[in-house]
């Protein structure tokens, strides 16, 4: 989607049209303690969670 919403971006302004994407970077998912439901693009700051009952 948001590889969707840069295409036309590069489109409107290729054509001289102003382009607003709104792109709020941070963690996107929701199962990681840090998780920001503002964020609507994933900039890799989700941790790694290891599985701790692994031997």
């Amino acid at each position: 989607m948001v590889m969707a919403a840069a295409f036309s971006c590069f489109v409107l302004v290729a054509r001289g049209d102003h382009c607003n994407l709104n792109l709020v970077p941070g963690c996107t998912d929701p199962s990681s303690s840090s998780y920001d439901p503002l964020a609507n693009v994933d900039d890799g700051t989700c941790p790694i969670e290891l599985d701790s009952d692994s031997d």
